[in-house]
């Protein structure tokens, strides 16, 4: 199975999101990816670069280990080479278990078996990359919804209606019904233990 999460802005926690879904389900047996676009010069390349985690302290997908991933990928991507960097974890993808991928460009390239949009309520930014794939989420994680009203609140509330939605106290507190909701999917025999929380 493939896990996208993303969110609409950077320092929202997809982070500790994708790390708190790795603790809460051990027998996934999760591979960990975590997409990063930033420019380089020209002499700095390849504009694609896959590393494997493999210090459970490393600061790129070193908490994924030590959360319980069997592996972890950090992939740093140079804008205008994402379907490179795409062929480049394919075979991670096809050859692990379960694999969970941070990233919302990825989507442009991939259609996964679930995308988790995150939305924090307390955060102005809405970057393009959300906006252009929001619609295709197939549940999401709302954090502080609470907070005063961004302009943007009013673009998505359509776009949640008729799909699960599960609040969240902060990224790094995972709700059980989450939890049972990404289990049913994984272990369909299973019934999920609760329904997702209305906004």
């Amino acid at each position: 199975m493939l896990v996208v999460v993303g969110g609409h802005s950077s320092g929202i926690g997809n982070k500790s999101i994708v790390t708190e879904l790795i603790r809460a389900m051990p027998r996934a047996n999760w591979t960990a990816v975590k997409i990063t676009q930033h420019r380089r010069k020209p002499s700095q390349q390849p504009p694609c670069v896959l590393t494997e985690q493999k210090d459970a302290g490393s600061m790129d997908g070193g908490q994924y280990l030590a959360a319980g991933a069997r592996k972890a990928f950090c992939l740093m991507v140079t804008p205008g080479h994402l379907e490179q960097a795409v062929a480049a974890i394919s075979e991670i993808i096809a050859t692990s278990e379960n694999t969970i991928v941070e990233s919302n460009s990825i989507l442009e390239f991939v259609h996964p078996d679930l995308y988790l949009a995150v939305l924090d309520f307390a955060v102005k930014e809405f970057n393009e990359s959300c906006r252009r794939f929001l619609a295709r989420a197939d549940a999401y994680l709302l954090v502080n919804t609470d907070a005063p009203a961004q302009t943007w609140r009013a673009e998505v509330h359509p776009l949640l209606l008729g799909k699960p939605q599960f609040c969240l106290a902060s990224a790094d507190r995972i709700p059980k019904k989450l939890v049972s909701f990404l289990e049913s999917l994984l272990w369909p025999q299973r019934k999920a233990r609760g329904q997702a929380k209305a906004m």
